[in-house]
């Protein structure tokens, strides 16, 4: 999942997990290290990881966010 995110802006985003599997990991990659991370954990929920972005960098930036997904045991 690819979404841009404009300066000074955030994001919070889960990307779900195909049917029958589960998330066992997770984050956001933005290509810069003038952004924050913030909040990454499992959502159940949601059946995938959610990561929280903030951009600090001086224009937008696009973001990729993902789960990783396994059969559960």
């Amino acid at each position: 999942m690819i979404e841009g995110v404009e300066t000074g802006g955030g994001l919070t985003r889960t990307p779900e997990c195909p049917d029958g599997l589960e998330p066992v990991s997770g984050g956001a990659q933005t290509g810069t290290t003038v952004t924050d991370i913030g909040q990454s954990y499992p959502n159940v929920e949601a059946n995938g990881w959610t990561t929280s972005v903030t951009n600090n960098f001086p224009v937008a930036i696009d973001v990729t966010w993902y789960s990783v997904c396994e059969t559960p045991v």
